[in-house]
């Protein structure tokens, strides 16, 4: 796969997380009830979720019929994931 796929499998893959990271924060917002919300601390604000959990989420897009197998889907997921850790 040229350098080019790869780059531009890795733009969909970040696109795909944050449209359901979007999507997640609207449906949860529009459904929750402020007496039912859990408390929030100031530890839990601005937290990142790990490197794995990143992976898991970046895999959880993945679907049988791409063009990539599950290996080299996780592998673009780590590469794409480290690189904007850098």
């Amino acid at each position: 796969m040229s350098n080019i796929a790869k780059a531009l499998v890795s733009v969909m893959c970040l696109a795909a997380l944050s449209a359901t990271a979007s999507a997640d924060t609207t449906l949860n917002a529009a459904t929750s009830k402020p007496d039912q919300s859990p408390a929030v601390t100031t530890g839990s604000i601005d937290v990142e979720p790990s490197f794995e959990k990143r992976i898991e989420e970046c895999m959880a897009i993945w679907d049988r019929k791409t063009h990539m197998t599950k290996a080299q889907w996780k592998r673009s997921c780590r590469t794409t994931l480290q690189s904007l850790d850098d």
